[in-house]
């Protein structure tokens, strides 16, 4: 059995490289997807051998449906091989905290690793309601850019009374972390799912960040829940959430991360946190 990365990215080329480097394609296979817009130089990355996809399909904007469509399309595509029995979601800015060897042997892959939380969210502002319940042009427009213009329009959506009908597909919603761990039946689900209700996906459009949203849902209403552990094994600080984006991580989180016992951290950038980076692959030699 392989276990197949995908990955999100749109920025910073070094880090991704180092990244695909870590697995062996003997054992791995990568499937990366960069946003449409970024100006990464990715020759380097096209010579690296076990990526068995490199796509720009979408343009992703920030908290828009296309990074969830992203997604999709990697978890199509890895489910055409049939070695491909385990799979993890990551960024281009996470890093593994485990030796391959754990990847290989330790883990177990009978399991599905992924946040979720029953909607609405009690530590997020109105519960996120917002997020299904108020048109959001993130789809269309740069949310860093515009966000001033966007935060408008939603203002005059609860200034005047209006809301989106929540969609009955499901009877419960639930929000996550956008990255886990999946084994091939509940990926093989998801797809099914996407391809079955298609009103579904359609209603994701607008909505803010669904791929928070979409994939927890659809899991945790199926036959599959009991199969999900409520870790995402991920490891990230949001130490600066005001920001909108977690910490950059750097040598001095070495032994935090270390001691939490995840699979992945984010976030990593090629400059700020090489030595971390470098400290971690001394600690585990594979």
């Amino acid at each position: 059995m392989k276990q197949a990365l995908l990955i999100t990215a749109y920025k910073d080329a070094e880090q991704l490289e180092e990244l695909i480097r870590f697995f062996p394609s003997a054992s791995f296979s990568i499937y990366v997807h960069v946003d449409r817009k970024s100006r990464m130089d990715l020759s380097q990355l096209e010579r690296q051998g076990p990526v068995e996809l490199l796509s720009r399909k979408y343009t992703v904007n920030w908290g828009g449906r296309n990074h969830l469509m992203a997604i999709l399309h990697l978890m199509q595509e890895a489910l055409k091989d049939p070695a491909n029995g385990y799979f993890h979601l990551i960024s281009g800015q996470d890093f593994p905290l485990k030796p391959v060897s754990f990847f290989q042997q330790e883990l177990d892959t009978t399991k599905n690793y992924m946040q979720y939380i029953s909607y609405p969210v009690s530590y997020l502002t109105n519960g996120a309601r917002d997020w299904f319940e108020q048109y959001h042009l993130n789809d269309l427009l740069d949310g860093k850019r515009y966000r001033k213009w966007m935060l408008r329009f939603l203002n005059l959506q609860r200034k005047t009374g209006f809301k989106r009908v929540l969609p009955a597909f499901l009877p419960q919603f639930f929000y996550g972390s956008t990255y886990w761990s999946l084994n091939r039946q509940a990926v093989q689900h998801v797809m099914d799912y996407t391809n079955e209700h298609p009103a579904f996906i359609n209603r994701m459009k607008f909505t803010f960040c669904s791929e928070e949203l979409y994939i927890s849902s659809v899991l945790m209403n199926s036959k599959l829940a009991d199969t999900v552990v409520n870790d995402n094994l991920r490891y990230i600080d949001w130490e600066s959430y005001k920001s909108g984006s977690p910490r950059i991580l750097d040598a001095s989180d070495f032994e935090k991360v270390i001691q939490s016992g995840k699979l992945f951290a984010r976030k990593f950038d090629a400059g700020v946190s090489a030595n971390l980076r470098n400290k971690i692959r001394d600690q585990y030699k594979h």
